[in-house]
């Protein structure tokens, strides 16, 4: 007698059977799948393995490292590897031109496989996951992506002047076009010992004051020494004098504005807020880095002087030169500044959006 151990039960084969005979009598036994069943229930399988595994992935707070992590096991186990590399021929009743077909088609299956969860995840990787990239490969990625905005921000910006004609008229008067009042100063520096000066185009402010810009070759230098010609053209073309005044001119940089917070107004009934001339007097007999300031804008207060009550205190803001904001840097960085008998704080003026 042979037994056999089966999950349910044990089975007792008299030896006189023959192994055939009970195989095919045997109701457990034959329910053991042919080779062409086997064969067609891994094609199956592989068949539905790549949708399971889309439904997978796009699941959310999934990654599709587990799933690769499982294909891999799956490909590099011996036996999977040895049928994808080298398929062998099969000893049964399926021929061999069928048994290479089907393995043909379990080594695309597999290839389709890893395409496709590579392609998912990409496409599910969020940018906390990607790795960074080095220090040096982050750099080169900058200068290149960079280097046509770097090149062109090499070119510095032209130079100009201002006409202040803003002290002298209305914001809103009468303003040529600035296409006219171009051709003319050329064609006045041309007849005048600044003859090698060119300007490329002029440009009016909100203020009323016009900015005039000189060629990419002319320097701020020239153009301010060209500045009494370029001024006394404007006025003999638009002014209604006989002998007009040339409005006064100045270099056109950039500004930098500050406030200083918590200074006394002195309002009272009987007397005005400090004047703005006051004000700056105080400021720079008490600091020497504010006397040394290119001032274009003197200390005014931040509210109407005449809506101080006694007592008060209020803020000023003052504006200077600053082409490279270097200057606001290290005042702001003493922190401090002292006038009107107070010590008072600085900070960098932030203009507030119209309401």
């Amino acid at each position: 007698m042979v037994q056999f151990p089966t999950n349910l039960q044990t089975i007792t084969v008299p030896t006189n059977l023959s192994t055939g005979r009970f195989l095919f009598s045997n109701p457990v036994m034959s329910k053991i799948p042919t080779p062409k069943e086997l064969l067609k229930h891994i094609k199956s399988l592989l068949t539905a393995l790549p949708k399971e595994i889309e439904t997978y992935c796009k699941l959310p707070k999934t990654s599709p490292g587990p799933v690769r992590l499982l294909l891999t096991e799956f490909t590099t186990n011996p036996r999977i590897k040895t049928l994808t590399e080298a398929p062998q021929s099969q000893k049964g009743t399926t021929s061999q031109s069928e048994h290479a077909s089907e393995l043909a088609h379990i080594k695309t299956s597999l290839q389709l496989l890893s395409k496709a969860v590579s392609g998912l995840q990409k496409a599910n990787t969020t940018p906390s996951n990607k790795a960074k990239p080095s220090r040096g490969d982050a750099l080169h990625a900058n200068k290149t992506v960079h280097m046509h905005s770097a090149a062109a921000g090499t070119r510095p910006a032209n130079a100009s002047i201002i006409l202040d004609l803003g002290q002298i008229q209305s914001a809103h008067a009468f303003r040529p076009r600035p296409v006219e009042i171009s051709g003319l100063i050329n064609e006045a520096l041309l007849t005048s010992p600044h003859h090698q000066i060119s300007i490329s185009a002029v440009r009016w402010t909100a203020k009323g004051n016009l900015v005039v810009i000189g060629r990419y070759d002319v320097t701020l230098y020239q153009l301010q020494l060209a500045a009494l010609t370029i001024a006394q053209t404007f006025a003999n073309a638009y002014s209604v004098a006989v002998n007009p005044t040339p409005p006064p001119t100045r270099a056109n940089v950039r500004w930098s504005k500050m406030l200083i917070n918590g200074l006394p107004t002195r309002a009272s009934d009987t007397r005005a807020a400090f004047t703005p001339e006051e004000c700056h007097w105080s400021l720079a007999a008490n600091n020497p880095s504010y006397s040394i300031l290119p001032i274009t804008q003197k200390p005014s207060w931040v509210h109407p002087p005449s809506s101080y009550k006694a007592n008060s205190s209020s803020s000023l803001v003052v504006a200077f030169e600053d082409p490279d904001g270097e200057r606001l840097k290290s005042t702001l960085a003493a922190r401090f500044i002292y006038a009107l008998g107070t010590r008072a704080t600085v900070k960098k003026w932030k203009q507030k959006a119209p309401t």
